[in-house]
């Protein structure tokens, strides 16, 4: 799947328009949009807001992890991988 795919039916999961998806995560309606559409690239602080709300929406708020759990609890979904696929791309343009 890709990172535009990923956002797209992940944003229908969540049942938002694109402009309460950005609201939720700290964007813009057209920054969404232009992920979404291939536009603009999906940044880590992008992928990482999005695993924020979309894990807070499936979980009860008095069951809702510390941000150093996310990580491990998104691990295995797809936005958990799509973040470590691009944390290891970005490591290896550093090298």
């Amino acid at each position: 799947m890709t990172i535009r795919a990923l956002v797209i039916v992940t944003r229908f999961q969540l049942g938002m328009t694109q402009e309460e998806l950005g609201a939720a995560i700290g964007y813009s309606g057209s920054q969404v949009s232009e992920v979404e559409r291939g536009r603009r690239e999906a940044t880590l602080d992008f992928l990482a807001a999005l695993a924020r709300v979309a894990a807070r929406e499936n979980t009860p708020p008095d069951h809702m992890p510390p941000d150093g759990l996310l990580r491990a609890k998104c691990a295995e979904c797809p936005i958990g991988q799509a973040y470590d696929d691009i944390a290891a791309t970005t490591k290896r343009r550093a090298a």
